[in-house]
């Protein structure tokens, strides 16, 4: 499972986000690709910016606390 803000460190003040294709998200501004099966790994720069989260059974749990932390990228 990925949890992802749909912005980035270096494009976010555009307001683009990603396009999704085929297991692929695109940037919008930069269109450089990621795995969607790798956001988690959070590898900085361009790639969408990870939302730490954890699978408790079949429920996704987020923090209120690191949905916070990416306010910044939509204000």
């Amino acid at each position: 499972l990925q949890a992802a803000f749909d912005a980035n460190e270096i494009c976010f003040k555009r307001k683009r986000g990603y396009d999704y294709n085929d297991g692929w998200l695109t940037c919008r501004v930069c269109e450089k690709s990621f795995r969607l099966a790798e956001v988690n790994d959070d590898p900085g720069g361009c790639a969408p910016v990870a939302i730490r989260h954890e699978v408790q059974g079949d429920r996704l749990i987020i923090a209120e606390n690191s949905m916070l932390e990416g306010w910044r990228y939509f204000r």
